[in-house]
C-alpha cells in the first residue's frame, strides 16, 4: 500500500514531455485566462501532469503570444 504522504513531482525536463496541454478561458472582467500543463513520462510507464506557467491577458492574440513564448517544442 501506498502512503499517504505527498509525492515530490521530478524536475521538468522537456525530453520527457508526452504532450502539452493548453486551456483558455474567458474571465467575468473580460481577461482571458491562460494555463499551459505538461503531461510528461519521467519514469517508464508513469505519467505526471505539471502545471507549467498560468497568466492573464486582455485579448486573445495575447494569449495566442503568451503560449508560442513560453513553449519551447524540441
Amino acid at each position: 500500500m501506498r502512503g499517504t504522504a505527498p509525492q515530490s513531482c521530478p524536475v521538468f525536463n522537456p525530453e520527457h514531455v508526452q504532450f502539452y496541454n493548453i486551456e483558455m478561458g474567458r474571465l467575468a472582467d473580460g481577461m482571458i485566462s491562460v494555463a499551459i500543463t505538461a503531461t510528461t513520462c519521467p519514469y517508464e510507464g508513469e505519467l505526471v501532469t505539471q502545471e507549467l506557467h498560468a497568466d492573464r491577458t486582455r485579448t486573445f492574440d495575447e494569449a495566442l503570444a503568451f503560449v508560442k513564448n513560453f513553449l519551447v517544442i524540441h
